[in-house]
């Protein structure tokens, strides 16, 4: 009788974890997704076609973002505190008013960058952007100026970024595939 209840009660447990497991639509952005970020209680989302979207309700609305981008091809957006770094496939954006505004930032880029920003990240005060194709980009002033990482790479396909501690990873695609460490 015991194992009856036992099983009965482990049978009932796990209907209730596939019950939160369900996935249910809440907005279509008529786009695909590239990324979804938070910050101060907001959720921003970047789309391939239609730009950013921003929603203050938890995801419940989600409203267009787009004012002074010329690119809505938007692949990765990094929030600290106001100021909101965005990448598109060819730019970086900066916003300080959380995405009500945008201004094109690429002081220091090739004056195309030809490449997908793949990666933001905040290292301290530091922001660093990973392309495809041109390597990692850093700006210490807030966007206001760039300047290349790219020393010891053997191309530069930057996929991916991350920071542990003092030490920043590097992930990357073409012949220097794996990971670099600085």
């Amino acid at each position: 009788m015991k194992l009856k209840l036992f099983l009965l009660i482990l049978i009932q447990f796990f209907y209730s974890l596939i019950a939160l497991a369900q996935w249910v639509s809440v907005d279509s952005l008529n786009s695909s997704i590239h990324k979804i970020s938070t910050s101060s209680g907001k959720l921003y989302v970047c789309t391939v076609t239609t730009g950013v979207y921003i929603s203050s309700d938890s995801g419940v609305t989600f409203n267009p973002a787009n004012n002074g981008l010329t690119n809505l091809n938007t692949r990765v957006i990094l929030a600290k505190d106001s100021l909101l770094v965005l990448g598109t496939n060819q730019q970086i954006y900066k916003s300080i008013d959380f995405g009500t505004s945008w201004q094109l930032a690429s002081n220091g880029f090739p004056a195309n960058i030809g490449s997908n920003v793949q990666d933001i990240i905040f290292k301290g005060d530091s922001i660093l952007v990973a392309t495809y194709g041109n390597g990692i980009f850093c700006s210490t002033d807030y966007c206001q100026n760039w300047f290349t990482l790219n020393n010891g790479f053997i191309d530069l396909y930057r996929d991916g970024l991350f920071v542990n501690g003092n030490r920043l990873f590097a992930g990357t695609e073409g012949s220097g595939s794996g990971i670099y460490i600085s």
